[in-house]
């Protein structure tokens, strides 16, 4: 969010360059965010499966 408000205020300003790098950083960012929930959400998933083998297990 914050990249991509400065990419606005660089965009009013008339710094067309500047601005798209602020927008695509903003763009990997948010994919790299992307990717490490996908992560979390996985691992979770994994954590839970252990945990009811284990259980069936005892």
């Amino acid at each position: 969010m914050l990249l991509n408000h400065l990419g606005d205020h660089f965009a009013e300003a008339n710094q067309t360059r500047l601005a798209a790098r602020y927008f695509q950083k903003a763009q990997q960012a948010g994919q790299r965010t992307e990717l490490v929930r996908q992560a979390v959400l996985l691992k979770g998933q994994l954590s839970i499966e252990i945990l009811t083998q284990q259980d069936e297990e005892n």
